[in-house]
C-alpha cells in the first residue's frame, strides 16, 4: 500500500508541473495561488502577481529552431526560479508565458526591485551558425487585494503586460489598484 501511495503522490505532484521547465503548470499554479490568497500571513504586506512574456521568442524559434527555443524556455525557467525567494511561486502557463506570485513584500520599492531583477535575468542572447536572437521580457504586475483569486490577478497582470508590449517591451508595469 505504501508504494502505491507514494506513486500516486508522485503522479499528483507531476500533474501540477510543467514538463519542460519543472515550474508549476497552469493548473498547479492556479491552485497554489488560490490557496496562498486564502492563507495570507502578514497584514499590510504586499502580495504581487507577475505575468511575463518573452520578447522575440517567436523570432528565436523561427530563426534558430524549436530545440533552441526549448533551451531558452528551460533557461528562462531556471533564471526565474533563482531570481525569486523560496517562498515565492513560479510557473509556466504555456508557450513563452511565465507567471510569478510574490508574497509578503514589505513595500512597493521591493516589488519594483524584484521586477527589475526579473527583467535583467531574462535578458538573454542565443546564437547558432552566425545567427543571433536577443530576448527579453515584458512583465505585467497586479498587486493583490483581499478577496482576489488567480483569475482576477491574471487578468489585471495580463492587461499591464500588454501595456508594456505596446510601449516597446523589455520592461514592467504595475496595474493600477482598483481598476480592471
Amino acid at each position: 500500500f505504501n508504494q502505491w501511495w507514494e506513486e500516486m503522490e508522485h503522479i499528483r505532484q507531476k500533474a501540477g508541473r510543467d514538463a519542460l521547465t519543472g515550474l508549476y503548470n497552469r493548473r498547479g499554479f492556479e491552485q497554489a495561488v488560490n490557496a496562498h490568497m486564502q492563507d495570507r500571513r502578514i497584514p499590510g504586506a504586499k502580495v504581487a502577481f507577475m505575468c511575463l512574456d518573452l520578447d522575440h521568442f517567436k523570432t528565436l524559434n523561427d530563426t534558430l529552431g524549436h530545440m533552441m527555443g526549448d533551451q531558452a524556455l528551460k533557461q528562462a525557467g531556471a533564471n526565474l526560479r533563482f531570481s525569486i525567494r523560496k517562498t515565492d511561486l513560479a510557473g509556466r502557463l504555456g508557450g513563452d508565458e511565465f507567471v510569478l506570485f510574490l508574497e509578503e513584500l514589505p513595500d512597493l520599492f521591493a516589488l519594483e526591485q524584484c521586477a527589475k531583477k526579473v527583467n535583467k535575468t531574462l535578458l538573454m542572447s542565443w546564437e547558432r551558425e552566425q545567427k543571433r536572437v536577443d530576448i527579453s521580457a515584458s512583465v505585467g504586475i497586479a498587486i493583490a487585494e483581499r478577496g482576489m483569486a488567480f483569475k482576477e490577478l491574471y487578468e489585471k497582470a495580463d492587461q499591464a503586460l500588454y501595456e508594456v508590449k505596446r510601449h516597446g517591451r523589455n520592461g514592467y508595469r504595475i496595474a493600477e489598484q482598483g481598476k480592471p
